[in-house]
């Protein structure tokens, strides 16, 4: 009954038995899936026992260690696997640079004199068809321990290419001219190239720990470090120039070019940069500059020297021009002739010398480049007539008849600088006169040439031959000067040609001998327009020897201030010529502040350059006293460059006389002046 209970019981007849039934199976489906999993992988693995004998492997590491399979065998020790392998060479293609070691380390293992040296975690050997197998070695507690065998030959010689392409790269980028480096993602060096070492002689360990400060010149200004990190931040390429420290003290321009260089993920990984020396045209430039500093300085001296050589040249002509016009104005009166022919002598010299001045000044402002031309409408008709009138005498004395072009109902304009297109007719008619055979004509005629006008003015002189013609314009190239004693110094037509240039034209000569010559110059064509502004223009030089009356019948007053004895007596014996007004001198500038603090004049005539202080410093003195602010100024100076015109604008003059001074113009500058004031009529 008790087996029949028991056989009764499903769960207990059929329970145990049926789970020890199946245990089995269980574990030989897991044995199963375990088997298939360790043949069907990619990497060969081999088990090991405690003792070191082979437990289990899959076909993959017969495949990569290239041994028979019958060697694999359960039980079988693992060192007669090594012992074969050595003995048939397979470990002789261990790769570098674990082979010498690692086989020393297989021989005591198989000898078993040391097994410790057998307790690598990993290694590489290399294949006899040159396949590279990587181990590694994990092991468990008691000794047992798996082995998986991976091939990583792609991997390997991806990473052999790649070190081959860096070391072609290292070994070009050394043998390189040009000056290269790396940076890292920060920014910092983490490479130079042996040309860079070798110029600021450093090793790459020495140069990778320097700061950017010790790799420069000491007179740099130092490493751009903000502009630096915003370049690196923006990644972008860059180009500047670094000046560099060389190992021999010698400094080195390099001009960077930065190339931004970015991983497979398009981070960036730093700057690959190329330098190139450029220390020589550093030093190019800098002796440009030096050249241009030196020139400058020597425009600058010259200037100085001319315009210090133009005053003494002046002053003393002023006393011969000046007492020559007051001798020729006495002798006129006394009926003396021969005295005035004389006087006319003396002031035709003077005169002649001062032109010569005069252009020798303007030809060489024209090479400083520091001539002013300031192009305006210029109506040409006038300007002709008052040359022609100014030539007058001269051609008189010559019999030379000078032809203008017949009116016109409407006035031609030109683009130019009144001042230098008289100057250009004056030279180009006078030139006509001079070299003309006596009773000749001078011819002048107006040509429209497309959308300029072309100004001819043709004499009846003697001609030019071909070698003459080449060389009229060149300074101090004189034609006809061996044969004619004929006044010139060869400068006239070679400042006409730069003035001409300057105002935008162009100039030339056609001429064969016997002939005649035609000089031409030409202009741009202009519209009206209103005239410039600066120094009012003096009135024609007339003689003018009463001033109009004042209101209140005293007389003009008029403050000289000059330290120039022999100016002070030109100056009264001029005002000796002007009824009406009342000169007073004074030698310096505070003999005229105490002068005026009781006699107040209505018209201030001040040198420039006085003792202790300067005429425009005196003006400005002066017209602190509010009685004086209305008060005319004018400059009297043997100055004549146009910068100093300019000063005295700037400083506040109201006229401006060059010396050497002509009597009629000083007439007209005093009587404007009185007339008007500064600011309207002078005060009482």
């Amino acid at each position: 009954m008790e087996q029949d209970d028991a056989s009764a019981s499903p769960r207990g007849r059929s329970g145990a038995p049926r789970a020890c039934e199946d245990a089995p199976e269980e574990l030989a489906r897991r044995t199963r899936i375990l088997e298939w999993t360790l043949e069907h992988l990619a990497q060969g693995v081999l088990a090991l026992g405690p003792g070191g004998r082979i437990e289990a492997w899959n076909r993959r590491v017969v495949e990569l260690l290239e041994v028979p399979e019958e060697l694999l065998v359960r039980g079988a020790p693992v060192r007669d696997l090594i012992a074969w392998q050595v003995e048939n060479g397979v470990f002789s293609a261990v790769a570098e640079p674990q082979q010498q070691a690692w086989l020393k380390a297989a021989a005591c293992y198989i000898e078993g004199v040391d097994a410790s040296l057998w307790a690598v975690q990993s290694y590489r050997r290399e294949r006899r068809d040159g396949r590279v197998i990587e181990v590694h070695v994990y092991r468990a507690g008691d000794g047992a321990q798996v082995r998986t065998f991976s091939d990583v030959t792609a991997h390997v010689r991806a990473q052999r290419e790649l070190s081959a392409s860096e070391a072609r790269f290292r070994a070009m980028a050394d043998a390189a001219p040009a000056y290269i480096w790396e940076s890292d993602a920060k920014g910092d060096p983490v490479w130079f190239n042996q040309t860079w070492l070798r110029a600021v002689g450093r090793t790459l360990e020495q140069a990778l720990q320097e700061p950017w400060s010790a790799r420069l010149h000491p007179e740099a200004s130092g490493f751009p470090e903000e502009p630096w990190q915003a370049l690196v931040r923006r990644a972008q390429p860059f180009q500047l120039e670094v000046r560099v420290l060389r190992a021999d003290g010698r400094e080195l321009w390099l001009e960077d070019h930065g190339i931004p260089q970015f991983d497979d993920q398009g981070s960036f990984r730093g700057y690959l940069v190329y330098g190139w020396d450029v220390s020589a045209r550093k030093a190019a430039e800098r002796s440009l500059i030096a050249a241009r500093d030196e020139a400058e300085r020597a425009n600058r001296a010259k200037s100085e020297f001319l315009s210090r050589m133009s005053h003494e040249l002046r002053t003393p002509l002023n006393a011969v021009l000046g007492f020559a016009q007051l001798i020729e104005g006495d002798a006129h009166a006394r009926g003396d002739a021969v005295l005035g022919e004389r006087a006319q002598y003396i002031q035709r010299g003077g005169r002649h010398l001062l032109a010569l001045i005069n252009e020798m000044l303007d030809l060489a402002r024209i090479e400083a480049g520091t001539l002013p031309v300031r192009l305006e409408p210029v109506a040409l008709e006038p300007v002709l007539q008052g040359s022609s009138r100014l030539l007058g005498p001269a051609a008189a004395e010559r019999g030379v008849q000078v032809e203008l072009p017949p009116p016109s109902p409407e006035p031609t304009w030109v683009s130019a600088d009144p001042t230098r297109l008289r100057q250009v007719l004056l030279n180009l008619l006078s030139n006509a006169v001079k070299y003309n055979r006596a009773g000749g004509r001078v011819r002048v005629a107006l040509r429209a040439v497309g959308g300029r006008l072309r100004i001819e003015c043709t004499d009846t002189g003697p001609g030019l031959t071909a070698a003459q013609r080449g060389s009229l314009f060149r300074a101090f190239q004189r034609v006809h000067a061996d044969a004619d004693a004929i006044e010139g110094a060869g400068i006239g037509l070679a400042l006409s040609k730069a003035l001409v240039e300057r105002m935008g034209g162009r100039i030339g000569v056609e001429s064969e001998p016997g002939e005649g010559s035609t000089f031409w110059f030409e202009l741009d064509r202009a519209h009206p327009a209103a005239a410039g502004g600066g120094f009012a223009p003096p009135l024609p030089h007339a003689e003018m020897t009463t001033l109009p009356a004042r209101d209140d019948g005293r007389p003009w007053r008029v403050l000289y201030v000059e330290d120039n004895p022999v100016n002070q007596l030109l100056l009264q014996g001029m005002f000796g010529r002007l009824e009406g007004a009342e000169l007073r001198m004074a030698e310096h500038p505070q003999a005229a502040l105490e002068l005026v603090r009781d006699w107040v004049p209505d018209l201030l005539l001040l040198d420039i350059q006085l003792p202790g202080m300067s005429g425009f410093e005196l003006l400005r003195r002066l017209r602190e006293d509010p009685r004086l602010a209305t008060r005319a100024a004018v400059a009297v100076s043997a100055n004549a460059m146009a910068e100093d015109l300019q000063l005295a604008r700037d400083a506040g003059f109201d006229g401006y006389l060059t010396k050497p001074l002509v009597l009629g113009e000083l007439q007209a500058t005093v009587q404007r002046m009185l007339r008007r004031g500064r600011a309207g009529p002078a005060a009482a």
